[in-house]
């Protein structure tokens, strides 16, 4: 009996070890289990490491759309836009009926010549290639508002198609009925092509859909300007800035036109030192400082005048600009007016007077103005 009990304690003994050291067979990771790695990589951030993943999935099963799909996705991230429009030329080869791809690859056609410096021919947008690809998605799908979107972007800003893109952006509008982003841009495009009245229209849709979008403020102010709508226009601008005072020079800049059109020149001056003062390099800033410059040199009113700033200003105008802006020299020759250097005033209204645009639009009167410093007088406009 004892012997007995002493094998079976021997049989649970070896049992028990054999158990402890066997190693389990281990699973090997499906296409799907890749692909699902890849999608996770992706939302990280980790591209590299997801074309991996990707590539491994397409390795198993070469005809997984999903997989170049992905592929597609991170390549592009990484600028690498020809790669991805093989991988999304590839998942449409497999599955034509795959909008998601479509509308990648179109991405990618339009974006590649924002990245110059990736790997592979870079540089050079298909932008024929993006809408058609455009166009089929919405063949496939014609309630997505976004794709209309997009063509309608491509449309407006490559192939300056200014009706198509008025017609894709209404298509979008009427599926995505509050989008006031889409408003304010159908808005650019309407002015654009010189509608005023419908982007002013357009803007105000956008303003009532999200009052905070104070882009469209700036724009319907931009549109109510050219109207000649000041009260209004200087409403909208001062909605802008008051919702953002550090934003854009240039809002400040259009303020202050405005402002002058109105005779209040103490909010005019201040508008064009703060667009200055923003962006003292800036696109507005040659146009401030020349504006400056000007009320300076020629106001009626004497508080305002400063020949010594209207010529340091000008000259600030005309080194941004290199030189080469008449209208900017005419008012340095304004401003040594002021400052009593009629011989400098003379120099540079002639100077002005060389650009053959300048003479058929304002000859005349720049004429009239050097009659005026010949004869050692300031020119003075209200």
């Amino acid at each position: 009996m004892r012997f007995v009990f002493a094998r079976l304690i021997l049989l649970f003994v070896l049992v028990a070890s054999t158990a402890q050291g066997q190693i389990a067979p281990q699973v090997q990771p499906s296409a799907s289990d890749y692909i699902r790695q890849g999608q996770e990589r992706l939302s990280k951030s980790d591209f590299s490491i997801a074309i991996a993943d990707f590539t491994k999935a397409i390795e198993m099963e070469p005809s997984n759309a999903v997989a170049y799909y992905g592929r597609g996705r991170a390549r592009r991230s990484t600028g690498d836009f020809d790669g991805a429009i093989a991988d999304f030329s590839k998942a449409l080869e497999i599955n034509p009926r795959y909008k998601e791809a479509l509308t990648e690859r179109a991405d990618a056609r339009w974006n590649k010549r924002y990245h110059p410096h990736g790997p592979g021919n870079q540089g050079t947008a298909d932008i024929d290639g993006a809408v058609a690809d455009l166009t089929k998605a919405l063949a496939i799908d014609p309630r997505d508002a976004g794709t209309y979107a997009i063509r309608g972007k491509v449309r407006w800003f490559d192939k300056k198609d200014l009706d198509g893109a008025i017609a894709d952006y209404s298509e979008a509008l009427k599926i995505d009925r509050t989008n006031f982003v889409l408003y304010d841009e159908l808005g650019n495009i309407r002015s654009e092509k010189g509608d005023w009245d419908g982007a002013i229209a357009d803007y105000t849709k956008s303003i009532e859909f999200q009052a905070q979008y104070n882009y469209a403020y700036r724009d319907r102010g931009k549109a109510r300007k050219v109207k000649g709508d000041v009260d209004g226009a200087i409403a909208d601008y001062t909605k802008f800035i008051d919702d953002d005072p550090t934003a854009y020079s240039d809002a400040y800049n259009s303020r202050a036109q405005l402002r002058k059109t109105k005779g209040d020149l103490d909010g005019a001056i201040a508008d064009y030192n703060k667009s200055i003062t923003l962006a003292p390099k800036g696109v507005y800033a040659p146009e401030s400082y020349d504006s400056l410059a000007w009320l300076m040199a020629t106001s009626t009113k004497e508080k305002y005048r400063d020949g010594k700033k209207a010529v340091e200003y000008a000259s600030k105008a005309c080194e941004h600009s290199e030189w080469k802006k008449p209208e900017y020299l005419a008012t340095l020759a304004a401003a040594y007016a002021e400052s009593g250097d009629y011989e400098q005033a003379i120099k540079w209204q002639k100077k002005a007077l060389e650009s053959p645009d300048y003479e058929k639009h304002s000859g005349e009167k720049a004429r009239q103005r050097l009659k005026l410093y010949t004869n050692r007088q300031p020119y003075r406009e209200d």
